[in-house]
């Protein structure tokens, strides 16, 4: 949390930043960061503004305490640019199993692994999709012919 008080440029905009243990383990707790805050931007720049640069601190000072980014949700498109650091030694074990099970690479496209500008997107087209409770987000999406 003083990192993200020390080192968050819009840190002034926080009006709740916590935590809170969910799951216990015998080898550990899966702890919830919880964080609010005014926005001061436009909707579709809340994510790069607020929620990643957030989320980069805690994902950081997590994995350099030797804890795991994600539990039962997933690594998710927002904390994919850590996949690798998180999974270390075995992270080539799961580059290989998804060049077997997707040679193509269309399933999940920049979910485990953050996007690649040049890759075959051919017949996919990004779009926008946006909710009551989310901000714009990109998603990648098939196009019908």
């Amino acid at each position: 949390m003083e990192r993200i008080r020390n080192e968050f440029p819009r840190a002034k905009d926080l009006t709740m930043l916590g935590g809170h243990s969910s799951h216990s383990y015998i080898n550990g707790t899966n702890m919830y960061f919880v964080y609010n805050y005014n926005i001061n931007c436009e909707p579709e720049d809340e994510m790069k503004i607020y929620h990643h640069p957030i989320q980069a601190i805690i994902v950081e000072e997590t994995l350099k305490l030797g804890g795991s980014m994600c539990h039962h949700h997933g690594i998710g498109k927002y904390r994919n640019e850590w996949t690798k650091e998180e999974h270390q030694s075995a992270y080539y074990m799961l580059e290989s199993l998804k060049e077997v099970f997707d040679p193509k690479g269309i399933m999940n496209l920049g979910i485990f692994t953050p996007y690649k500008k040049g890759l075959n997107t051919k017949n996919r087209t990004i779009f926008h999709l946006r909710t009551r409770d989310r901000p714009q987000m990109n998603r990648i999406g098939r196009v019908k012919k």
